[in-house]
């Protein structure tokens, strides 16, 4: 089963690596704006949750310059002892490093998790910072720009877009009524 992971990280690594070197040397305009491409203390939001955000609870990540970055990400939990929806907020804390001098991509290490059970009124019923043996095995490798990251891991793969860029995407947006 290691066997099998350490493959598989290797795998998605060459791929990230083989297609930050394309994208970088296709055209030099790229290569100059690539050290400042990953934005931070930016919220890059999951494309899905974007028209979703209303209640304030969609997934996203902050990327920090000292090699850190969050992952943040609620859902509705359902108690079959009391019959209240609960809110669960998880807040994934990972350390990162860039995969190339152009800074196109970034490998993220599951370093420590935060998860808060909020009871229906909003009260805090239970925080909870023991990762699982899954979660202390997790990994992102993230392809970068500005506006995008393209996410690969051990779980999911998808895309973010930086909070900055979403307004200026015609029709996706979601638009306040008057």
């Amino acid at each position: 089963m290691k066997k099998f992971f350490a493959l598989m990280l290797l795998a998605v690594t060459c791929c990230v690596a083989a297609l930050s070197l394309f994208v970088g040397c296709s055209d030099e305009e790229h290569a100059t704006d690539s050290p400042d491409s990953l934005q931070f203390n930016v919220k890059y939001y999951y494309y899905e949750d974007i028209h979703n955000n209303q209640n304030g609870s969609a997934t996203y990540y902050i990327f920090y310059s000292n090699g850190t970055c969050m992952r943040y990400s609620q859902s509705g939990h359902t108690s079959y002892l009391d019959g209240y929806v609960k809110e669960v907020e998880y807040k994934t804390y990972y350390k990162y490093t860039y995969l190339d001098e152009q800074k196109t991509g970034v490998m993220c290490f599951f370093d420590s998790i935060k998860t808060t059970y909020y009871n229906s009124d909003g009260s805090i019923y239970h925080i909870d910072t023991e990762p699982s043996s899954d979660e202390q095995k997790e990994y992102r490798v993230l392809s970068v720009s500005k506006n995008i990251l393209m996410s690969s891991g051990l779980y999911s793969s998808s895309y973010y877009i930086n909070e900055n860029y979403i307004k200026e995407i015609p029709n996706f947006y979601p638009k306040e009524d008057n």
